[in-house]
């Protein structure tokens, strides 16, 4: 076992003898008043000194269980170590089971039914009192169990009555009963403290990645101990990460895009290149760890709306045409005749899994093409009954995928061989993030390769057809034939000039704002916090404000609620929230604020310029 391995365990173990300390602290000295209320029943013509054995046995184990509790919130685990806490609990868990035990014993009537059937439910309830409080430490339990039911039940078993040993068999079923439950409470107990270690092995993986790794580390070890809490410390420390790690990307990556623009000699575009490229694969780790993040908590949700389909797969197919012309492989589309554009479906989706396929083919694919079809599944068409079925294929003629491979290729973290990794680069995440995606949308995913010859894969998803007339879809194939991402400077002049309200507290980012709004020809005022958005917004004279969310005096969210507290068009002006966060509660969250809009960082030159061409007026 590892130490990394081996110091998990260790802290699995503290956390349970923690909670074993703590489950047991309430109820502590009612057993003490239980027993001598039972001596007062039950010690009518028994013994005297009876009654001071079996308090004073439980009163000296209560006494002990108390020193172990100081011991422990005094020093922690650094005086006793877990294990020894846990030995000396189940040693004085035998002198606490003893003094039940000896009460059954002392105590037993065997003349008098009512007083064995009274005195055997207490002794049952006690143990029941004890399964809650000493499941989560299973030594601890069977110690009491033995200790408190072998005197009675030795006793029965010396009377030899039918009814005592009647009474001996029920104790029998129901302490066997008792132990069945305790096993499922000590497995629920320890699958909650399992959960709060989930995330070891994740932060692992990211302290090895990259330069940023020992911010990761940081983060981790107070998401770590955070975890206690529970499940949302996982959650926590994701989105926290995300953030740290998006928020330089945002600058590494605007700047190198607006480098690219300018004249650079030949060994100068060769360096920045690798630097945005390097820039890019750090960028689509994050995204990556996020969406398998909330796929594997289930907090993804599919966002199923009117979409022109055939749009959002040439923007696709477009935006991975340049990756194919660097590597001079061919990239090619076919959308069959009969499938409509507008479908009602989780396009964003669809565009993720179709960049990762596509990505994958044309990363692995020295020469030759990279052919996508789409049409209908199984031959039917949009117009039979039933539910209708796309089917997405992704043909390559790259280096295929050997066939013992092929059952491990959808696994999380998978890779064919280390060789290939090594070469080509990837996390083994895309592939395990496509199949839940199709999975959540109730489609299928598969593969059929031949290492050497290429590979094929698919998959098939439900969608609903919108409803529309002819009219609209020669519309819709106009528009589709017509549009295209605006690039030159002609372009970006069509509308108005906007004035534009950056807000942000990072430095780097509010120079590569302004720089990439100037080139879209608008004009940029920059502010550095909240309080001084909410005062400049007072002032009009915006078309649109840019909104960082995380600034230490006053965050975007509460700088958008103020501003929209303003009277008149000030309060009015449409705010874009710029998040290093990626999760959906967090759009929400803008939402709710008053926010038209999100933009993920880093940001991308043509998303934002896609946002700004709709809230420009058309020039006169």
């Amino acid at each position: 076992m590892s130490e990394v391995a081996s110091s998990i365990e260790q802290r699995r173990l503290e956390a349970q003898v923690a909670l074993l300390l703590e489950l047991s602290r309430a109820t502590r000295y009612i057993p003490i008043l239980g027993l001598g209320m039972m001596g007062l029943v039950f010690n009518e013509d028994g013994p005297f000194w009876a009654p001071i054995f079996v308090v004073g046995l439980q009163i000296l184990g209560t006494l002990g269980f108390d020193r172990l509790r100081k011991i422990h919130t005094d020093t922690g685990f650094s005086k006793l170590s877990a294990q020894q806490i846990g030995v000396r609990f189940s040693l004085l868990s035998v002198v606490t089971g003893l003094s039940w035990g000896s009460a059954g014993f002392l105590w037993f009537a065997p003349d008098s039914l009512p007083k064995i059937s009274l005195l055997g439910l207490c002794l049952l309830s006690i143990s029941l009192s004890a399964t809650m409080s000493r499941s989560i430490y299973p030594p601890a339990l069977y110690a009491f169990y033995l200790a408190a039911a072998v005197p009675p039940g030795l006793a029965l078993l010396l009377d030899a009555q039918p009814i005592s040993l009647a009474l001996l068999a029920m104790g029998c079923v129901y302490y066997a009963s008792l132990l069945g439950w305790a096993r499922q409470l000590h497995d629920m107990q320890l699958g909650s403290i399992n959960l709060r270690f989930e995330n070891v092995e994740l932060v692992d993986q990211l302290s090895e990645a990259n330069i940023l790794a020992e911010q990761a580390r940081q983060n981790a070890e107070l998401a770590r101990d955070a975890a206690e809490a529970g499940t949302r410390a996982k959650s926590r420390f994701i989105a926290t990460v995300s953030h740290e790690l998006r928020t330089p990307m945002n600058g590494i990556i605007g700047m190198t895009d607006l480098l690219q623009r300018t004249r650079l000699e030949p060994k100068q575009r060769e360096y920045l290149d690798a630097i945005h490229d390097s820039a890019e694969t750090l960028d689509s780790l994050v995204n990556d760890l996020l969406d398998f993040e909330q796929l594997e908590t289930g907090k993804l949700r599919l966002h199923k709306v009117r979409s022109n389909l055939r749009q959002a797969i040439n923007s696709t197919v477009t935006l991975l045409s340049a990756r194919a012309e660097e590597k001079g492989v061919g990239l090619s589309c076919r959308i069959a005749e009969d499938v409509p554009a507008e479908v009602i479906c989780d396009t964003a989706r669809i565009r993720q899994i179709l960049f990762n396929l596509i990505g994958n083919a044309l990363k692995f694919t020295e020469r030759g093409s990279v052919d996508l079809a789409i049409g209908w599944a199984n031959g039917q068409t949009g117009a039979q009954a039933g539910e209708p079925r796309l089917r997405f294929t992704v043909t390559d003629t790259g280096i295929g995928i050997p066939e013992r491979a092929l059952s491990i290729i959808f696994k999380e973290f998978s890779q064919v061989d280390q060789t290939i990794t090594r070469r080509y680069g990837g996390t083994g995440l895309g592939l395990a993030i496509c199949k839940r995606l199709v999975n959540l949308m109730g489609g299928e995913i598969g593969v059929v390769s031949r290492e050497g010859r290429g590979s094929e894969f698919w998959f098939e998803i439900p969608v609903q057809i919108a409803e529309q007339d002819s009219d609209m879809q020669a519309e819709g194939a106009r528009h589709m034939a017509a549009k295209k991402v605006a690039t030159d400077k002609a372009d970006l002049q069509e509308g108005e000039k906007l004035r534009i309200l950056v807000v942000d507290d990072h430095e780097v980012n509010q120079r590569v704002l302004a720089a990439i709004l100037s080139a879209f020809g608008h004009s940029a005022v920059i502010v550095g916090g909240g309080r001084a958005a909410v005062d400049a917004a007072s002032e009009g004279g915006f078309d649109l404000i840019l909104m960082d969310l995380e600034m230490p005096d006053l965050d975007g969210l509460g700088a958008t609620r103020k501003i929209r507290e303003l009277p008149g068009a000030a309060g009015r002006v449409p705010i874009i929230a710029l998040t290093a966060h990626a999760f959906e509660d967090h759009y929400e969250r803008c939402r709710q604020a008053g926010m038209d809009n999100v933009l993920t960082k880093p940001v991308n030159h043509e998303a934002l310029h896609d946002l700004l061409q709709s809230y420009r007026v058309p020039a006169q």
